[in-house]
């Protein structure tokens, strides 16, 4: 059976977070002023470590095959979302 669950990430460029291998991601938002990633999951299924970048309108995206997650705005910044 599939859950969503909601994972908090840090206003950081780079980061890891621990997804269960099935992971589909939904939406990454601005909730009460912290970025929050969706995911749709198998809480069951053993999880693994993946990278999530974070890079500002105007920056160099330094990494090659990320996949874009989403874009999120907040306030006057806009934020472009990537995994590995």
């Amino acid at each position: 059976m599939k859950t969503i669950y909601k994972y908090h990430l840090e206003f950081d460029k780079e980061q890891q977070i621990e997804l269960p291998l099935d992971a589909e991601i939904l939406s990454v938002q601005v909730q009460a002023e912290k970025m929050c990633l969706w995911a749709k999951v198998s809480s069951t299924l053993p999880k693994a470590k993946r990278t999530i970048y974070i890079y500002g309108t105007g920056t160099e995206i330094e990494k090659d095959n990320l996949s874009y997650v989403g874009t999120v705005q907040d306030g006057i910044y806009v934020w472009h979302i990537f995994i590995d």
